[in-house]
């Protein structure tokens, strides 16, 4: 079966191609279960539930979720998920970074390599700040990934 190529990861998102199956595309960026595609000099994004996925080299493939946060007494807690869907383990150092607004409030590298990040797997961490973050970003080997401040779970 064809898989849809759209202008924006979006399944709404207006088609401006396929992708035949079994066709080769270069993978340029990953949004969520989206992937920006490259094939035949045309780009688009594709539902990554719809390829499969092959490798040159086997490498970890790091998604990173905020999970929220809650505030205990004046401080903010906020959760976050590590998956690896990656064909091997993660053991590089990760750098966490919050900001409120444009300003950097938090940032602290982890290192991974006694307690790697095994493929297939995840890990998950929590900080406190004493000011509330919006917007959260992880910096890896292979880039920076960030996004929203997942939703408020409790005030405790």
């Amino acid at each position: 079966m064809d898989v849809p190529l759209r202008q924006a990861p979006d399944p709404v998102a207006k088609q401006v191609g396929t992708i035949a199956k079994g066709a080769t595309v270069e993978a340029i960026e990953k949004n969520h279960h989206w992937i920006r595609v490259k094939i035949k000099n045309k780009e688009g994004w594709a539902a990554s539930t719809a390829m499969e996925r092959i490798m040159d080299v086997p490498a970890p493939d790091l998604e990173f979720y905020s999970n929220g946060y809650k505030t205990i007494g004046s401080k903010y807690r906020y959760f976050f998920g590590i998956s690896n869907a990656g064909l091997v383990n993660y053991t590089d150092k990760i750098v966490l970074r919050l900001y409120n607004n444009k300003t950097l409030i938090f940032t602290e590298t982890y290192t991974f390599a006694d307690r790697l990040i095994s493929a297939s797997g995840g890990h998950a961490l929590y900080v406190d700040t004493d000011t509330q973050a919006l917007k959260f970003e992880f910096e890896t080997k292979a880039g920076n990934y960030g996004g929203p401040i997942g939703k408020f779970i409790e005030r405790m």
